[in-house]
């Protein structure tokens, strides 16, 4: 009887836990959680071919990043100099930025920073140091004067992904002890203060933050948040408080947690989300649904397009695969693929 008891008090525990992060204060329930048909969802595919645009310089295809801000793209190379940007659509060479390093304001692990600030092209962050620095539209980097990543020191967290709201004021992702949770990170006076939103962990009994690695994105006039899952097919629609929470599950192949601590586990598992682009009216989300080195130019490469909040409009299936970012005011989709020599691809967004 005992046993019992303790199972009954055990479950009761755990849907506590599952359920605490969709509530208001008053308890009540704010999550909504939808199986999806994928045929159902998109309706036919959109087929798109790209256009490849040369640039005026060499252009190294080895990003790791890329951020559209008004007509500039910013890369961020995994050489040096770690940063390059371009002007879009002529894809004009505007120049180098940074230096790679472990020196004074040198990069080793930087990623680009989204901003509304119509004075900065992007914020960067710095992982090895946890500094922050401005892009501003005179191409200059310069140190952003507060600590803010340091706010969080006490608490273990790292990779994280930064986004800004206003003046002061950033959104984030991050790898905790207890897996992957959304931050949001203020300056108030002299003081920087963080607070903890929401955990992202999707299974309770596993709380390493491997499986949850994903992409986030916002919409700062909307007050809306993103989050799309690496090994889940699962995407998360949320306000700015994360009191209200759609969930997308497609119900596709998972995470296998016999790879956690295994040599190249990862490369493993099946990679459904690679990456966000933010845009005023929808976001755009980058689907692969093969393993590392698998790619199929047959099986195609997509965008899924949903508005901002979780309703699914269009798939488009690209001819190419790779980093892309969308112009939704102009109609354009710009992709850089990592696997030739004259990376930039153009492709035209039907209306």
């Amino acid at each position: 009887m005992k046993i019992n008891n303790f199972a009954l008090v055990l479950c009761l525990f755990m849907i506590s836990v599952v359920f605490s992060d969709c509530k208001d204060k008053s308890g009540k329930q704010t999550g909504e959680e939808i199986v999806m048909n994928e045929k159902e969802a998109f309706g036919e595919i959109i087929e798109l071919k790209g256009e490849n645009v040369l640039t005026d310089s060499m252009m190294d295809p080895r990003v790791r990043s890329m951020l559209l801000k008004d007509s500039k793209l910013i890369c961020q190379y995994e050489a040096d100099p770690p940063f390059v940007i371009i002007e879009a659509p002529s894809m004009k060479f505007l120049g180098y930025k940074g230096r790679r390093g472990q020196g004074p304001d040198e990069f080793i692990f930087p990623q680009l920073v989204p901003t509304p600030d119509p004075d900065l092209l992007c914020y960067i962050s710095e992982y090895s140091n946890k500094k922050v620095y401005t892009l501003d539209n005179h191409n200059q980097i310069l140190p952003y004067p507060f600590d803010i990543l340091k706010v969080f020191e006490d608490e273990k967290i790292h990779d994280t992904q930064l986004f800004n709201i206003k003046k002061d004021d950033f959104m984030c992702v991050s790898k905790a002890g207890d897996g992957i949770s959304i931050f949001r990170i203020t300056k108030e006076n002299d003081s920087i203060r963080g607070k903890k939103l929401h955990n992202l962990n999707l299974k309770p009994g596993l709380s390493s933050f491997v499986p949850y690695i994903g992409s986030f994105a916002l919409n700062v006039e909307k007050k809306r948040m993103v989050y799309a899952y690496r090994y889940y097919r699962v995407i998360k629609f949320m306000d700015f408080d994360a009191q209200t929470i759609k969930t997308l599950d497609f119900k596709q192949v998972e995470f296998d947690e016999s790879t956690l601590g295994v040599a190249d586990g990862l490369d493993m598992n099946v990679g459904h989300y690679a990456s966000i682009s933010a845009q005023p009216d929808h976001v755009y989300i980058s689907y692969s649904g093969h393993k590392p080195g698998q790619y199929d130019p047959e099986k195609g490469f997509f965008i899924e397009q949903y508005d901002w909040y979780g309703n699914p409009v269009r798939k488009f299936k690209l001819d190419r695969y790779g980093l892309f970012e969308v112009d939704e005011k102009n109609g354009r989709l710009y992709l850089l693929c990592r696997q030739e020599n004259d990376p930039f691809y153009v492709y035209t967004l039907p209306k």
